[in-house]
């Protein structure tokens, strides 16, 4: 798949359909996949006669929690799948019946907390305990928090998909789709656009990558003598191109010339075979390693080191251009394939691995390299990228998964307090108001639909108002709307809209009330000037002979602070002497 090299010089919030989750898994649950194609409904019951309480997506994982029949005798199971909980047909789930029970362990239990993980993450550390006793989990303390990172990885452009994934894996904000074309912008070329913040959120979410596979992005992207070796790296690429023959006499097979860069570079040399496949393809069809490029004939990129579209330049250009270039640090130019890659792996180490940017989480997202500036120097913009990557590494890994293998895990202040859903197959993340307006006033500024905040000032006695909204996609869901009730002098209404695939935008209106112009201050007499009968008035009353309520007690109040004391006796005094004045 397509991704995009970011340097340090040049840069450029479902499992479940409509949930987030904790997966929970205690020694008496089952877990099981769903087996359906498009999406599966979860209803309120045993039965399609139930309401629908949600929806699973191809694959999503559940735990069942027991089950229950029909009227027509049929098997349902009560599942979880973080907030979604209810009853599917036992038809459409494929039950993992060989995981491994969690059995109590005090000892890992103890490193667990000492090592620091939320609760929220220790349900999947168990299960991959139960499945891997020896493996080392090691909790790393991330500076920003979940929300500034979260924050910093969703600008425009820093995070892609392809056009061909579903409407909510892409991101509806300004900038990244153009409502009058109804199409999304292309941020690199071959059809790359701009990720929704759900996509974001979910891939960027340590917890939705603790399973046996994914885990992968945590482990070690240095060089271990004995670790990695040849017929290991023979191995993660049987049925690729990487099986082959080396196109140079320099080395045997690709696996040979792939492991001497990686020991010379002192990179994993797994991970470099797993980077060249994403990038040119389990076929090796990339240009970037034809070496037939017009122009850029017997050149080779096999990172795609700089490869993304720049001015008139194409992603596979561009990333030409910087393999022409001199450069003994990094063995430039790449005019051979051995070259190419020792050459890459080296800018690999310098640029990433050698700066703490050293497993495929962290180079897919920077949170650890403050040097280069957080979320900057990402080595690709693909979203899915460092997943797909640690699937291949997993396989590497699979003649010494009983080893003590090291996985450093993100851990951020600030998190959910459930793992970050992933977009569904179906739906919209179009989560935005068409039309917002209060019924016989007017809002400041006036409706744009790339706006959330907006004023109101309303007369002093209005006691509620009718707010009125539309989401542009008709199946949004919209809260917050319709008569609201004033019940202070300033108050924020909150309309949210949900969009079919779980993404919530919010607006608001700050609502104030005007000045009660009715009142006269250091008039409490009501006989329309100030004069030595109010202060006459307000004295009684500072005395308790003659108590002041109502608009009274408010004129009375001519410093307006809510009180009258003899701070407002002394300025009626001062306003009857031309000392001072009361507005």
């Amino acid at each position: 798949m397509k991704k995009t090299i970011s340097l340090i010089l040049a840069f450029a919030v479902f499992c479940c359909a409509f949930s987030g989750y904790t997966l929970s898994v205690s020694a008496a649950d089952r877990t099981g996949t769903v087996a359906v194609s498009d999406s599966l409904n979860v209803r309120s019951g045993a039965g399609t006669s139930y309401s629908k309480v949600g929806s699973l997506g191809p694959g999503d994982t559940v735990i069942i929690e027991g089950e229950t029949k029909d009227s027509n005798n049929e098997i349902w199971f009560k599942i979880t799948c973080g907030t979604v909980k209810g009853y599917v047909h036992s038809k459409y789930i494929t039950v993992n019946e060989s995981e491994p029970e969690y059995k109590p362990d005090a000892d890992f239990e103890a490193y667990l907390k000492k090592e620091g993980f939320p609760e929220s993450y220790k349900p999947y550390l168990r299960n991959l305990h139960a499945k891997h006793p020896n493996w080392v989990f090691d909790a790393n303390k991330i500076t920003p928090t979940w929300r500034e990172a979260l924050e910093g990885e969703s600008v425009l452009g820093r995070n892609l998909v392809h056009k061909s994934y579903s409407a909510a894996w892409k991101s509806m904000e300004p900038g990244a789709y153009d409502s009058a074309k109804g199409e999304w912008i292309e941020f690199d070329s071959g059809g790359w656009v701009a990720a929704s913040p759900m996509a974001v959120a979910y891939y960027l979410d340590p917890r939705n990558s603790l399973d046996e596979t994914s885990i992968f992005q945590f482990l070690s992207h240095s060089y271990s003598e004995g670790k990695q070796t040849v017929g290991g790296l023979k191995s993660m690429v049987t049925g690729t191109f990487l099986a082959n023959k080396f196109p140079e006499n320099t080395h045997e097979t690709y696996s040979h010339a792939i492991f001497d860069a990686g020991k010379a570079s002192k990179v994993n040399p797994y991970v470099l075979a797993s980077m060249i496949l994403v990038e040119q393809g389990n076929k090796g069809t990339g240009k970037s390693i034809s070496g037939t490029v017009k122009g850029y004939e017997g050149y080779y990129n096999y990172f795609n080191i700089r490869a993304y579209k720049y001015g008139s330049y194409d992603a596979v250009q561009y990333g030409l251009l910087y393999a022409m270039g001199t450069s003994k640090k990094y063995n430039r130019p790449w005019n051979t394939h051995y070259k190419s890659i020792l050459g890459g792996s080296l800018f690999y180490a310098n640029n990433f691995v050698n700066l703490g940017q050293n497993s495929l989480y962290y180079k897919k997202f920077n949170v650890v390299n403050k040097s280069s500036g957080y979320y900057k120097n990402q080595y690709m913009t693909n979203i899915v990228g460092a997943d797909t990557e640690a699937s291949r590494l997993a396989k590497a890994y699979k003649d010494i998964l009983n080893d003590a293998l090291v996985f450093n895990i993100p851990v951020y202040t600030g998190m959910p307090n459930d793992a970050s859903p992933k977009p569904g197959t179906t739906g919209s993340s179009d989560n935005f108001l068409k039309s917002l307006s209060v019924s016989g006033y007017s809002i400041t500024p006036s409706f744009v639909i790339t706006e959330q905040n907006y004023e109101l000032i309303v007369p002093h006695n209005v006691t509620s108002i009718t707010v009125n909204a539309t989401a542009r996609d008709n199946n949004a869901k919209i809260t917050g709307a319709g008569k609201i009730s004033l019940t202070s002098s300033k108050q924020t209404v909150t309309i949210s809209v949900t969009s079919t695939s779980g993404e919530i935008r919010k607006y608001t209106i700050l609502v104030a009330k005007a000045a009660d112009t009715s009142i006269k201050y250091g008039d409490p007499s009501g006989d329309g000037k100030i004069s030595i009968t109010d202060l006459a008035v307000t004295k009684k009353h500072i005395l308790g002979k003659s108590i002041l309520t109502g608009n009274k007690f408010k004129a009375a109040d001519a410093n307006k602070d809510g009180k009258v004391t003899i701070s407002d006796l002394a300025l009626i005094k001062k306003h009857i002497l031309g000392k001072a004045e009361i507005k």
